[in-house]
């Protein structure tokens, strides 16, 4: 005998004992009112899956709550008709950790006038120790589907800030909003919703998901979802931070490197990035203090050079050790430059700071560039001798002469054909103003010349921009000014034949601004947050302020929304209230 009619074989008993032992199942299913049922009336179930698979023997009660996710359709529909049972004998469940437990005695309410009633909705499981809305855990999933259907509705509202509510909150009344129009929309043509409108307007049901309060939870738990995609895939910024430092704790001085690690920024700016540089020396242990410039510091940094060249055993670290300390430290014009770089730069961090903070404004900007502008002209006459007397005091620290040194002059061959030039003509330059015009001058013009351009730049841009800095910018126009700075600003915001704004528009808008506006000076941050402040008294009244950030957060972050899972809203909008579904 072949194998496949073993197999044909096999498959036909199969099938013979899957009928024998559907016969007399009906019977299973009728109960006698003379029996109070405490024992499980089952249904065995022995299917064969495919006819080719291993066949599963499963016996099935329809009436425990374990199964009902379980059940086919042809089983639920079977459940409204006989209904639940309940074991009469079952008196109390097992405590849990709190010692709680279930009692019996709670499938009956009693009400404020001592009348009872019956919570025969109520369903235990013995098994499980839980408890179960009978109607909400059978038809779940048909709640789900509208459920589905009413926030993919508050999606499209508020991905498009279009308004919820009208005059009235019912079905078919006039003025009634875009959401309940969209949901009588639907139950034209969906089937879902066409049965859970008829099921609201035949009042089958009370909890129909269509008051604003359902809509403020669903906004509540999309704005929610949107947050926890955009951290979950968000750039965190980080910075690496590696200590240089000298080790003396062994006979021979030697130079380490240590990583601390990546440290997480959340603010990018100097001071940011400076604040977690502080945190992490103090966190292991460091003093700060003994961070400072060279600039205070050259005689001690000068002896240690000169230790290290006298004990080190490299013969490599003590020659340059020794050229830094005699050479470099050693020089006059090196002390000098160090003067003068700290002013410098003491100036420029201060500006620098300041226009790194979050409230700067591109009007006060310029003012800082300006009085930047101002110091460098004032340091270009005075800068260099003050240098000089300052150096000559720390060179007197040092023990080193307080003179520039000499410096040969370069002499270049002359070509036959080149133009004769008398070189003794060439008014030569003492080493102190050789050093004044080749170093210090230059340095000072060029941070006078970037400077000049970017306050050029932003001069530019606050001829465009300056007259919506402030309020008063804006009071001090005449109509006529106003119209021709609108104007300006359209054009320079043209690009080609597209606009991206009206020029005629922003004049009307901003001339109800004015009259909106108080008479103090006001920034435009604070013209801002003083309009915002109007604008959430108003919406106040009618929207609350959870409302307002969530239909804000889905209308701005509506690329987001399609990483939203629609499954994990439901559960979470079911799991605040458990008798929701």
């Amino acid at each position: 005998m072949t194998s496949s009619c073993y197999e044909k074989l096999q498959k036909k008993k199969k099938i013979e004992n899957f009928i024998k032992s559907q016969r007399g199942a009906l019977d299973k299913f009728v109960v006698k009112e003379s029996q109070v049922s405490s024992e499980n009336e089952n249904i065995d179930v022995k299917f064969d899956e495919n006819y080719g698979n291993e066949s599963l023997s499963i016996d099935v009660d329809i009436f425990d709550p374990r199964y009902w996710d379980a059940l086919d359709s042809k089983m639920i529909d079977i459940l409204p008709v006989k209904g639940h049972k309940r074991d009469i004998s079952f008196r109390k469940g097992p405590k849990n950790k709190l010692g709680r437990r279930f009692s019996s005695d709670l499938y009956i309410r009693i009400l404020d006038n001592g009348e009872k009633q019956d919570r025969d909705w109520l369903v235990y499981s013995k098994e499980l120790d839980r408890v179960f809305c009978f109607c909400c855990k059978i038809f779940k999933q048909g709640y789900k589907n509208v459920l589905l259907r009413i926030i993919s509705i508050v999606n499209f509202l508020a991905k498009h800030s279009i308004a919820f509510r009208g005059t009235k909150e019912r079905l078919y009344e006039n003025n009634n909003g875009n959401f309940l129009g969209l949901i009588e929309m639907l139950a034209e043509f969906d089937p879902v919703i066409r049965e859970h409108v008829r099921r609201i307007t035949s009042d089958d049901i009370h909890f129909h998901y269509l008051g604003h309060i359902i809509q403020n939870e669903l906004i509540s738990l999309i704005a929610s979802s949107i947050k926890a995609v955009k951290s979950s895939k968000s750039h965190q910024e980080q910075m690496s931070i590696i200590l240089r430092y000298v080790d003396i704790s062994s006979s021979s001085i030697i130079i380490e490197e240590s990583f601390l690690g990546f440290m997480n920024v959340n603010d990018t700016t100097g001071q940011g990035l400076f604040d977690v540089l502080l945190q992490e020396l103090k966190f292991v242990g460091l003093d700060v203090d003994n961070i400072k410039t060279i600039r205070f510091q050259i005689s001690e940094v000068r002896e240690a050079l000169l230790q290290v060249s006298e004990n080190d055993n490299d013969s490599k670290i003590k020659s340059e050790t020794k050229s830094l300390a005699e050479n470099e430290l050693g020089d006059f014009e090196f002390v000098v430059a160090i003067i003068i770089w700290y002013d410098v730069l003491s100036s420029v961090n201060v500006v620098s700071k300041s226009l790194q903070s979050v409230d700067m404004l591109i009007d006060v900007t310029i003012e800082k560039i300006e009085g930047l502008i101002a110091f460098f002209t004032k340091f270009r006459e005075v800068g260099f001798s003050n240098a000089i007397e300052e150096a000559k005091k720390i060179a007197i620290e040092l023990d080193i002469d307080p003179v520039c040194p000499h410096r040969r002059q370069i002499r270049r061959k002359k070509i036959l054909d080149e133009n004769f030039h008398d070189e003794s003509s060439v008014v030569s330059q003492s080493p102190e103003d050789a050093f004044r015009v080749n170093y210090f001058l230059y340095i000072v013009d060029q941070a006078i010349s970037s400077l000049h351009k970017r306050f050029e730049q932003y001069k530019a841009y606050e001829n465009v921009f300056g007259f919506l800095f402030s309020s008063t910018k804006l009071n001090t126009l005449n109509d006529a000014s106003l119209k021709s700075s609108c104007d300006s600003l359209a054009i320079a915001l043209r690009n080609g034949d597209c606009n991206d704004i009206d020029a005629n528009e922003l004049y009307v808008e901003l001339k109800l601004l004015i009259q909106l506006l108080p008479g103090k000076d006001m920034r435009a941050v604070n013209i801002l947050q003083y309009l915002l402040k109007l604008l959430k008294s108003y919406l106040r009244s009618s929207m609350s302020q959870e409302r307002l950030n969530g239909l804000t957060l889905i209308a701005i972050e509506n690329d987001q929304l399609e990483k939203v899972e629609y499954e994990d809203l439901i559960e979470d909008f079911v799991s605040e209230n458990t008798r929701r579904l």
